[in-house]
């Protein structure tokens, strides 16, 4: 790339894309970001870049905001995999719908690489841990849109001729995460509750078992993966190797590092939540030159000082839900709150 290329990071206000923006400002880049703030936040946003108030869906905004682009890092989703179960279309279209219109733009506009933020529910109840040549089996809405999407940029790559690569986070937690939203982010839930005074929850038994990243580690990955040579049209898990640890662990941990005594709530099991889940990070690290030294406990120290200082928030359950039945989580049906 040019010694001050353009870069366009979707989905800017999000926890990922405003941390890598930020990777791109300090490499030098131009970037421009969007976001619709459907779910992202405008206060992620770095100062210091362009700001475009858009729509993913929009193929013409996307092709506009395209052009003259030499790297997209499409980082706009609906990241919402228990909620897919029951808001398929929304998350569908958010998800597959948006990439296809990014996709499209991108290439029209003759952007040279591509770089799509894909998920660990591609590989759903799979063989752990989980290998970038293993074939994904998703097992909700979710994953099977992030799949779709990446078939469909393969696709476009081999027919006109783009560059891409996709990247493939896990459990990301930091500074920057939406801590009020119901549906999702587990630790930021965590953390939000037990500052406001209230006992943290877990869905079924808590012995769920996850592998969580620090979200700097992602968007140092992702920039890797939109600046090196030699990693087009490959797939690259994302993240750290923190170590496996359960749900029940990970509230006893928010306890211990807020400083606050208490116990969890315990609400049913969600319906098609995988069970254990971790990533193999070989590949990334290989390209890197080694391994990250963050550590989980780095990142939630992070996310409860921004918690503490911002203040914890009430839950917004503020997304349509398509299809209603007696498993709906409790909190999701709560008023929503407005504003």
């Amino acid at each position: 790339m040019s010694p001050a290329p353009r870069v366009v990071v979707t989905g800017v206000g999000g926890l990922i894309g405003s941390h890598v923006a930020r990777q791109a400002l300090a490499a030098g880049a131009r970037v421009v970001g969007c976001d619709s703030f459907v779910t992202g936040q405008r206060r992620n946003v770095p100062a210091d870049l362009e700001l475009r108030e858009l729509d993913c869906r929009d193929v013409a905004a996307m092709r506009g905001l395209c052009r003259g682009a030499e790297v997209v890092i499409h980082c706009a989703a609906a990241p919402y995999e228990g909620l897919s179960v029951y808001s398929p279309h929304f998350v569908a279209d958010h998800n597959f719908g948006a990439s296809a219109a990014v996709f499209s733009g991108a290439i029209a506009a003759g952007v040279g690489r591509v770089v799509f933020t894909s998920s660990m529910a591609r590989y759903g109840r799979g063989p752990l841990p989980f290998v970038e040549e293993q074939a994904p089996e998703p097992v909700d809405p979710y994953g099977v849109s992030k799949v779709a999407a990446e078939m469909l940029l393969r696709s476009l790559g081999e027919l006109h001729g783009l560059r891409w690569v996709v990247g493939v986070p896990h459990n990301v937690v930091g500074p920057g995460q939406r801590y009020d939203d119901v549906y999702r982010n587990v630790a930021a839930l965590m953390v939000n509750r037990v500052l406001a005074g209230e006992r943290p929850v877990v869905y079924g038994d808590g012995q769920q078992r996850r592998s969580f990243t620090h979200v700097a580690d992602v968007a140092e990955q992702l920039w890797a993966l939109a600046t090196r040579d030699g990693v087009a049209g490959q797939v690259f898990n994302l993240g750290s190797d923190t170590g496996f640890i359960t749900i029940n662990e990970l509230v006893r941990l928010v306890l211990s590092r807020t400083g606050v005594e208490g116990s969890p709530r315990y609400l049913p099991a969600r319906p098609g939540e995988v069970r254990d889940a971790t990533c193999s990070h070989a590949r990334i690290e290989e390209l890197l030159g080694g391994r990250s030294e963050r550590s989980l406990d780095d990142a939630l120290d992070a996310l409860i000082a921004e918690v503490r200082a911002q203040g914890p928030r009430p839950l917004r359950p503020d997304l349509p839900l398509e299809i209603s039945d007696a498993r709906v989580p409790a909190p999701w049906l709560a008023e929503p709150v407005k504003g």
